[in-house]
């Protein structure tokens, strides 16, 4: 069973249940009014526990996995970078850790942008709490366009388990965590080159593979036929076929005609992007401005479905724990 904070419309959460090879939804938390009406219509059976900051977490229900993609505006470089400690949303961070303690769950996943593993970004918050809560952790990496979507959207994602007592009964502590307080190296041009053409390698095997373990996940809460559409794309064909192929969809036209008659983004062209099938999000009776936030606030789930099994593949060289066909 799968526990999720700051669910959005329900991206990461797809892309995990994806790489534990199935399982459910237990519970969400999000409080935000308009993601309130997306998971009431794609998870009407999950309770939604709103603002978990104010959850009495003795009182939820114990899950196996915990899901985290907490508030990035505060860490993006888009942002006013003030990070977990300064700043208002992206400091909820402190509230997860909370719940971590109280539910310790098998398996704890964080995403956040890839500003998080910058120096001041926050990353060394987030390993040194979880080390302090008993937990070890790894973390990688990834982005969009290693799945074949069309846009880069590189993210951070960090697999956290309980760590393993040695025999003289102190935790065991392993090389990816740091100390709370450090932050983490940079990695040097020639490791972020192999670490690139590594999950180039492992996107093009898999890619196929992952979509269709999405798709299976999404099937289990929406079954959808999205309409056929045709785009002359020019300079951006050979990207956007490349994510046709992955999707076996074509992408929508990119631009819807505005209020004033002028073309504006088309959130049903993002929605796409984003991996989700069509009308996901779209079918949702928001504005579009809403629509659009969401989306940009979300997680490819084929993106975070690559990210952890790879983690789990980590997780597994670490500890030798099996992990093939562990349902959440």
């Amino acid at each position: 069973m799968l526990g999720s904070l700051c669910t959005g419309y329900g991206g990461l959460d797809i892309g995990v249940l994806a790489a534990f090879g199935g399982g459910r939804i237990a519970w969400c938390a999000d409080h935000d009014a308009q993601v309130e009406e997306v998971l009431a219509a794609r998870l009407p059976d999950v309770p939604n526990l709103g603002d978990f900051r104010l959850v009495d977490w003795t009182t939820v229900e114990q899950v196996d996995v915990l899901t985290v993609g907490f508030p990035c505006q505060e860490i993006s470089a888009a942002g006013r970078r003030k990070g977990i400690e300064k700043g208002t949303r992206s400091g909820v961070w402190i509230d997860v850790v909370e719940g971590i303690c109280v539910l310790r769950p098998q398996f704890v996943v964080v995403e956040n942008v890839a500003a998080l593993r910058w120096r001041n970004g926050g990353l060394h918050r987030v390993l040194g709490d979880l080390a302090e809560a008993g937990y070890d952790a790894v973390w990688r990496s990834v982005r969009a366009s290693d799945v074949g979507t069309p846009h880069r959207r590189e993210r951070v994602f960090l697999l956290a388990w309980p760590a393993v007592p040695d025999a003289a009964g102190a935790r065991r502590r392993q090389p990816r965590r740091r100390r709370s307080g450090t932050a983490p190296r940079p990695r040097s041009s020639g490791e972020s080159a192999r670490h690139r053409q590594r999950h180039a390698c492992s996107a093009s095997a898999s890619a196929t593979r992952l979509h269709a373990q999405v798709d299976a996940v999404i099937r289990d809460n929406s079954s959808r036929t999205p309409p056929p559409s045709h785009t002359n794309w020019r300079a951006f064909s050979h990207v956007v076929t490349r994510w046709e192929n992955v999707t076996g969809r074509a992408v929508p036209h990119p631009t819807v005609p505005g209020v004033h008659g002028g073309p504006v983004l088309s959130p049903a062209f993002v929605e796409h992007l984003m991996g989700l099938p069509a009308g996901w999000l779209t079918d949702v009776p928001l504005l579009r401005v809403d629509q659009l936030r969401i989306l940009g606030n979300g997680v490819v789930p084929h993106q975070a479905a690559l990210a952890v099994s790879v983690l789990l593949d980590d997780f597994q060289a670490i500890t030798h724990a099996p992990t093939q066909g562990r349902a959440a």
